[in-house]
């Protein structure tokens, strides 16, 4: 009996596994049911195998890498929901199993009798099985921040990879080691700030852990208060749309290092995300809630107009979307003699993923303005990372005729007038901690602040000193925008919602910290770069203020970095530059 339930359920989960790869990236709707019921079968199936393992190891010959191989599935399931849904809760589950795998040796074979019972096809099956887990487990961890079991597990790694060396083949054995090159040199990246635990400790081998960089609840209950004494709730973030399409960009599993960081800086806290799920169990309302999140890497226009055109459908009142864009500026082809003109040339925009070459193709993969006005019939906070970025800056500056808020947040870039060679010699100037500068602004912002100023190690005091002034000067930028009467009402209905007002803050430090750095500074003030934007824009009350000036004055004494930054902005740097 015990047997045939066993098969049946282990058929079943793994044509519901193999399913899930035909599940479309985007609506909701369309693919929850179908996890939710793969999710159902495989803890059934795992069930079975805690409770009746005796009776499956005489019956069916169940083995120890089976049951990790369900472990194993039902981790990336948590994962691939984590994806989906933007629940950093769902890592956390990943982990549970991922570790479970690890400390019970699930996939090592430790007797003789164990080996003996696989063929030499299997052994070498069960091998790849295992880097493919230590590749997942080391997605999760890095994903949590949980840097010190992550470099134990790439060890592990790369113990396992020269121990298979011999019996994969050239292909594979450059494949995981790549994986191995990518992990370390993503690790490294994420941290462009090493955190030392006492001051003037050298060694980064030292490094304190990192302060988680999720949105924490405790460092927005004061602005949160101050917004709720003023209106009435407007707009909240319910789904983002992550598209990273730069081809040369460091990333790991298919998650480039912009789409990383945009990600956790849409994301609670686990600690806040367990006691919100907590309240509502006992029927108390909660507002902790992450965004429904598409990550799109190398999309191609018809992907994002399909996931758009689905969130456009599934969007309730008084939801609002955010669509965040990493790609390089838009470049036409040169056309040969021989080769048809475009039907027609699209607008100055960004590059989206192409699956041709030909001038036709390329010009059909620039995504420009234009192309987003109709999702403006749904509240939009737009995020350009690019070298070409304030080609979008029209559609948050131009009056919206659905009626609801358009605000575009866009990095600083070379100025089009340039030639095109001297904007590629400029473009890096944008770039901090191997990705875009304002991304990683509105990720980490005292880590952004220090790469701008060239400081590479502080202390866990100086680092807990400078959040807390940070966050101080942030609840006072609230009050001013709040107070202030030429603040635009679209900002005013995005600062309702945590997440949004939480970036249009770090974009405030971003744009003063640009414009107060002395090389920086020059460079606006000869027009060569134009500095990070808004639109609408932020008043100059605000982001001139005297809480601003001192905020990066403040910062830059802390982190010993004040000769680096003028005590005023300089009136040739512009604002707001336009295009």
């Amino acid at each position: 009996m015990v047997a045939a339930e066993f098969a049946a359920l282990k058929e079943r989960a793994a044509s519901l596994f193999e399913g899930l790869r035909d599940l479309p990236p985007y609506g909701q709707a369309l693919w929850e049911s179908y996890f939710h019921r793969t999710f159902d079968v495989h803890n059934k199936l795992w069930k079975l195998q805690q409770e009746r393992r005796a009776e499956l190891e005489e019956q069916c010959g169940l083995q120890r890498h089976q049951i990790g191989e369900t472990a194993s599935r039902i981790g990336q399931l948590y994962y691939q929901f984590y994806l989906r849904k933007g629940d950093n809760c769902y890592l956390d589950e990943a982990f549970v199993f991922y570790s479970a795998i690890r400390s019970r040796h699930y996939f090592a074979l430790k007797t003789a009798k164990a080996r003996q019972a696989l063929s030499e096809e299997e052994r070498q099956q069960l091998e790849l099985r295992q880097l493919r887990y230590y590749a997942r487990f080391a997605m999760v961890c890095l994903l949590l921040g949980k840097h010190a079991l992550l470099r134990e597990l790439l060890a592990e790694l790369r113990g396992l990879v020269k121990l298979c060396a011999p019996k994969l083949t050239e292909a594979d054995l450059q494949t995981w080691q790549l994986v191995q090159r990518e992990f370390e040199a993503f690790v490294t990246a994420t941290q462009p700030l090493t955190i030392l635990p006492l001051e003037g400790t050298a060694s980064k081998d030292n490094a304190a852990e990192r302060p988680s960089l999720r949105l924490r609840a405790h460092c927005v209950e004061a602005q949160a208060a101050l917004l709720d004494a003023i209106q009435p709730a407007s707009l909240s973030l319910a789904q983002a749309v992550l598209v990273c399409t730069v081809p040369a960009q460091l990333k790991v599993s298919e998650m480039p290092i912009d789409m990383y960081r945009m990600a956790h800086a849409l994301e609670w806290d686990s600690v806040d995300l367990k006691a919100a799920s907590e309240a509502q169990a006992r029927g108390e309302p909660s507002k902790v809630c992450n965004p429904v999140k598409y990550m799109l890497h190398r999309a191609m226009f018809s992907q994002l107009a399909l996931v758009l055109s689905t969130a456009l459908g599934e969007l309730g009142r008084a939801e609002a979307l955010l669509l965040y864009i990493s790609a390089d500026a838009w470049r036409p082809v040169p056309r040969e003699e021989s080769s048809p003109p475009p039907a027609a040339a699209p607008m100055d925009g960004v590059a989206l993923a192409t699956t041709d070459t030909g001038a036709v193709a390329v010009h059909s993969s620039c995504l420009c303005a234009a192309d987003l006005r109709p999702f403006r019939r749904m509240p939009l906070f737009l995020v350009v990372e690019s070298s070409n970025s304030q080609a979008f800056a029209s559609l948050g500056g131009s009056p919206n005729d659905f009626l609801l808020p358009t605000v575009c947040l866009l990095a600083p870039c070379p100025n089009p007038a340039e030639s095109i060679d001297q904007q590629l010699k400029l473009a890096p100037r944008t770039q901090l901690g191997n990705g875009g500068a304002l991304t990683l602004f509105l990720h980490d912002p005292l880590s952004a602040f220090c790469a701008l100023s060239g400081v590479k190690v502080t202390s866990t005091i100086t680092h807990a000193k400078c959040e807390n002034l940070m966050l101080k000067s942030f609840t006072e930028l609230t009050s001013l925008l709040i107070h202030c009467a030429d603040t635009p009402p679209a900002l005013l209905a995005f600062l309702r919602d945590p997440f949004t007002r939480t970036l249009l803050l770090r974009y405030v430090l971003c744009l003063s910290a640009f414009r107060l750095h002395k090389q920086m500074q020059n460079l606006f003030a000869t027009d060569k770069l134009l500095p990070p934007r808004c639109e609408p824009p932020i008043p100059a009350a605000v982001t001139e203020s005297g809480i601003v000036l001192k905020m990066v004055r403040q910062l830059a004494a802390s982190f010993g970095a004040v000769d680096e930054f003028h005590t005023q902005i300089a009136s040739s740097a512009p604002a707001a530059t336009s295009v």
